[in-house]
C-alpha cells in the first residue's frame, strides 16, 4: 500500500511538471510546443483538482493563442460544466464564446465567396482546404474523410494523413497514407 501512495505522488507531481512546461512554452510564445506538452498530459484516476482545473485552463488559452476558437470554445464548455464555481473558467468561457462567435461571422464570409460546387467530394475537399488554412484540424480531417470516401481519390487520402499527422493522430496518418499509394 505504501508503494502505491509513493507511485500516485510520483505520477501527481509528473503531471503536475508537464502542466508547468507548458506554461513554460506559453510565456515565451511557443505554443504549437506548448500544446505538445500539454497532449503529454493524460491525467489520471484520483487527480487533484487543482492540476485538473489547471490544465483545463491551459487547454483553453493555448487553443485561443493558436486561433482555434472552436476547440476553445468546446475545452471551455466542457470545463465550465467540470468546474462550474471556477472564476477563471467563467471568464475563458466567455473569451472563448466570443471569439468562436467572430470566427463563425469570418467562417460564413468566406463560405459566401466560395464557388459552388455540384461534385459533392470536390466540395468536401473545399472545406478541408478552408479549415486546413485557419488550423481548424479536426473539421479539416472531417471534411478530407468525407472526400475521401466520396471519391476514393489518393489526393483526399493523402490530405487526411497531413492533416491526421497534425492532430497527433499518427496510425491515421499513416492508414491514410496506405490508402493515398493505392488509389
Amino acid at each position: 500500500l505504501e508503494k502505491m501512495r509513493d507511485f500516485a505522488a510520483a505520477e501527481k507531481e509528473g503531471q503536475a511538471h508537464r502542466l508547468d512546461v507548458a506554461e513554460g512554452y506559453m510565456a515565451i510564445d511557443l505554443f504549437d510546443c506548448a500544446q505538445e506538452a500539454l497532449n503529454t498530459y493524460d491525467g489520471f484516476e484520483g487527480s487533484d483538482k487543482t492540476i485538473e482545473t489547471r490544465r483545463a485552463e491551459l487547454s483553453i488559452r493555448i487553443a485561443l493563442q493558436l486561433n482555434q476558437p472552436r476547440h476553445a470554445f468546446d475545452r471551455a464548455e466542457e470545463a465550465r460544466q467540470t468546474f462550474p464555481d471556477n472564476p477563471e473558467i467563467q471568464l475563458l468561457f466567455q473569451e472563448a464564446s466570443v471569439a468562436f462567435a467572430a470566427w463563425e461571422e469570418r467562417v460564413d464570409v468566406a463560405r459566401a465567396s466560395l464557388p459552388e460546387s455540384t461534385d459533392a467530394a470536390e466540395s468536401s475537399m473545399e472545406a478541408g482546404d478552408f479549415y486546413f488554412r485557419i488550423r481548424d484540424f479536426v473539421m479539416a480531417a472531417q471534411h478530407y474523410q468525407a472526400a475521401a470516401t466520396e471519391s476514393n481519390s489518393g489526393e483526399a487520402y493523402y490530405r487526411l494523413a497531413k492533416v491526421s499527422r497534425e492532430l497527433g493522430h499518427d496510425d491515421e496518418a499513416v492508414s491514410a497514407l496506405e490508402h493515398a499509394l493505392v488509389h
